[in-house]
């Protein structure tokens, strides 16, 4: 039977397991289609032995009215030839005939509409030996109708949930791999990047920033160096200058004979108080001109030496010493910049990878949605059940004859309505 029987109960009953699988989370184990299968379709019962009354009915023809509302056309010819199939299981237990001669004494008459079909089912027991349990027959018959629908349902059901829970498990299989690859391109790009932010905006953005600050400091870095080059030549130059001229100075060359004559004085006098020629006193005086005469001329120096560019030596040197740390502390930045820039271009090229592996996890997490969001609306399906009623029927009961009546021994049938 096609996807026509559809019974909600029983839909509840079968789907529910392989629901609460779709509705747990993308990395959840999911049963396979195996474990499914023992959920939604247990295995087929044996056929049911035959209901033993305590009293028979003795009914040798009977038939049944049954009629199956639905909501579209069942499959008429899967039923029927369902119905033949179990009326020779039941034929041995029930009526004592053969298991393959239904077909002579049961019948099955369908009449299908747009939402029902009807069955008139019949059965004349006039093969001798044939046990007198039409109606019971027929009772057992209706059993089969509704075991019929019950299992035909149940395999419609399997039919709708498989495909769907192998599609979720497909769907979760590619949705874990794209995670894991994502997860896999993210740590790399982080390790690379030394950040946290590694979207494709947050590096370009990082990027773009480095560079400038990269221009900047070289661009420092150069001017502060051609200013250092500049001040070093000045420095040389002024120098030289300074030394030129205090050579020259006519004072600083007259203190310089000063220095000398008293410097030979004081020896001198160091030799005559070795002989005891002079005091020690005379000695210390010698010392002490010959020392303020070094002072006068080193006094002259420096005084020669400013008026030739000294003070602008010292300016010089002092900017030079701030240049030395300037320049020491750009090539730490611009270290520190060339490194993470590296590392974020690095990063950069793999942001393609990261935003391919996030599109194929987009596209798998939708698609594990939708299939999930299908298992439940099967669960939820608000299909009416088919209705199995019997409209009517009738059981003909043999009475026997009084005897002396005319018409001999014997039996004749009595016929009645069931309802």
């Amino acid at each position: 039977m096609k996807s026509l029987w559809i019974i909600p109960h029983l839909l509840a009953a079968s789907v529910t397991p392989v629901l609460a699988q779709a509705t747990a989370p993308a990395t959840a184990e999911v049963a396979p289609p195996e474990a499914m299968k023992s959920v939604l379709l247990p295995a087929n019962e044996p056929g049911r032995a035959a209901t033993q009354p305590a009293a028979l009915s003795n009914t040798r023809s009977a038939t049944r009215n049954v009629r199956v509302w639905t909501e579209s056309r069942p499959d008429v010819d899967g039923l029927t030839a369902f119905l033949y199939q179990r009326a020779n299981e039941l034929a041995p237990a029930v009526v004592r005939l053969p298991g393959t001669t239904a077909g002579e004494w049961f019948s099955v008459l369908p009449i299908a509409a747009a939402n029902w079909v009807e069955l008139r089912m019949e059965v004349n027991l006039v093969a001798a030996g044939a046990r007198p349990a039409a109606k019971e027959f027929l009772d057992e018959m209706v059993t089969a109708v509704e075991t019929f629908l019950r299992d035909d349902f149940r395999r419609w059901r399997l039919e709708q949930a498989e495909p769907l829970e192998h599609a979720r498990l497909d769907a979760n299989r590619r949705l874990q791999e794209a995670r894991a690859r994502l997860s896999d391109i993210r740590a790399k790009m982080r390790q690379h990047a030394d950040r946290s932010d590694v979207s494709g905006k947050g590096i370009a953005d990082a990027l773009t920033k480095l560079e400038e600050e990269r221009q900047k400091l070289e661009l420092d870095a150069m001017g502060k160096g051609a200013r250092r080059d500049a001040l070093e030549r000045q420095v040389a130059a002024q120098s030289a200058a300074v030394e030129k001229k205090t050579a020259d100075d006519p004072i600083a060359a007259e203190l310089a004979k000063v220095v000398e004559a008293r410097e030979q004085k004081a020896k001198q006098m160091q030799a005559m108080a070795a002989a005891a020629n002079a005091s020690q006193a005379d000695v210390t005086d010698a010392i002490a001109h010959a020392a303020e005469a070094r002072a006068k001329l080193l006094e002259r120096q420096r005084d020669a030496g400013g008026e030739a560019g000294g003070e602008a030596i010292v300016l010089l040197n002092r900017e030079l010493l701030t240049l030395s740390v300037d320049l020491h502390e750009l090539d730490a930045r611009l270290h520190y910049v060339r490194r993470h820039l590296d590392g974020l271009r690095s990063a950069s090229d793999l942001a393609d990878d990261a935003q391919a592996a996030e599109t194929e996890w987009q596209e798998a997490r939708a698609e594990w949605k939708s299939v999930t969001d299908e298992l439940r609306a099967l669960a939820r399906s608000t299909a009416r059940p088919p209705r199995v009623v019997v409209t009517g029927g009738t059981a003909n009961v043999p009475v026997e004859t009084p005897p002396g009546s005319g018409g001999g021994g014997g039996s004749q049938p009595k016929s009645g309505e069931e309802h």
